[in-house]
């Protein structure tokens, strides 16, 4: 009808406290930060804006980085772009590649890492390492604070998308430095003109005197669910480097039967399934040149 209004109203809290506060007091509203996955869906037909919007552009608390001799935090509203002008030697080589593939440089100027978590995509390469480096994250509500593994979030999630529970806010990431010797992130499209949809990988490794003390593979875009299988990776500790090729063969042909990808319109199964194991084998055979 004509004179009314159907825009949505919008908050704009100034510190923590508020914002929690109208969350709580608007549980349906959408939390704005850098609005990238916004402008995706802004053309769709189907998509319509909510009633309550909270623009979280003024919380300063959250745009926070602090390192310490064991783990770097990291607030939910830093933006991609501040993660890689702090450089390569204060943020973990495997994240720091990870978010320098991530889109292009203007909107990695607004898109956020807390908004990358939200999201919960399982072609995130930036998710891929922080699920590899077990990190941490902290959510809030107006009555309660709580740490939360991320990888206790995915495994109770049926589907990758929607991590943070209801009635919570992220608003830190805590991530284990861990001390590796070798980590790496690859991101292979099937296409040089493929922007979504890439095969993600992040290998960590950790060796003492030789031996393989800690390993962690990960891998994102197989399915609705990142891949990580712990079983497989302890198999490998307390293992003499370099593996011999009849090793590296008897553990590619273990992960061949746990790796169940899917097929859609980015890529196919059988496609996926190869290359993460030509990828694991590469890594394993890496550490043997690499950490003795």
């Amino acid at each position: 009808m004509p004179g009314i209004d159907n825009s949505p109203k919008i908050f704009t809290p100034n510190n923590l406290h508020d914002l929690l506060s109208l969350a709580s007091e608007y549980p349906d509203s959408l939390l704005f930060a850098g609005g990238t996955s916004i402008m995706q869906k802004w053309s769709k037909p189907e998509f319509e804006l909510p009633e309550y919007i909270i623009d979280c552009g003024k919380i300063e608390d959250l745009k926070k980085i602090k390192r310490t001799e064991r783990y770097l935090e990291v607030g939910a509203l830093v933006p991609l772009s501040k993660i890689i002008g702090i450089g390569i030697h204060v943020i973990p080589k495997g994240l720091y590649q990870a978010v320098s593939l991530t889109a292009i440089p203007t909107i990695r100027q607004l898109a956020t890492i807390g908004g990358n978590i939200y999201i919960g995509s399982p072609y995130s390469g930036i998710l891929t390492v922080l699920y590899a480096m077990d990190s941490f994250l902290e959510l809030r509500s107006f009555q309660k604070s709580m740490w939360v593994s991320l990888s206790e979030l995915i495994i109770k999630t049926e589907k990758q998308r929607n991590l943070i529970p209801p009635g919570y806010i992220l608003t830190r990431i805590r991530i284990p430095l861990g001390n590796w010797n070798h980590q790496i992130f690859k991101k292979i499209a099937r296409k040089k003109s493929q922007a979504h949809g890439s095969l993600t990988f992040c290998g960590l490794a950790k060796t003492s005197k030789g031996i393989l003390t800690d390993i962690r593979l990960c891998f994102g875009s197989l399915g609705n669910h990142l891949f990580r299988h712990r079983g497989f990776e302890a198999g490998m500790l307390g293992r003499k480097l370099p593996f011999n090729t009849k090793s590296i063969d008897t553990m590619i042909s273990q992960l061949n039967q746990l790796l169940h990808p899917i097929t859609d319109r980015y890529s196919t199964s059988e496609y996926r399934k190869t290359t993460s194991m030509r990828l694991v084998q590469w890594f394993l055979e890496e550490l043997g040149r690499i950490l003795i």
